[in-house]
């Protein structure tokens, strides 16, 4: 029984040093990165050049106007 619990509590801390060493790091880069993307307006860029005619009626926008969809 000792040895089931000893191999449980050994489970436990390598998953908490996968995330600590791992995961949180990437995690981490990948925030720095959304920030970066958000504070130049590059998905803004994106979107008006995906959707600049918008208005054409070929396209439509759900009741809270957001975003345009082609029929």
């Amino acid at each position: 029984m000792q040895t089931i619990i000893d191999v449980l509590l050994q489970a436990g801390r390598s998953a908490i040093k996968v995330a600590l060493y791992t995961l949180l790091p990437i995690m981490a880069v990948m925030r720095a990165e959304r920030r970066v993307v958000d504070g130049t307006s590059f998905m803004a860029t994106i979107w008006y050049q995906t959707f600049k005619d918008a208005s054409n009626p070929q396209y439509h926008t759900c009741s809270h106007g957001f975003p345009p969809t082609k029929t």
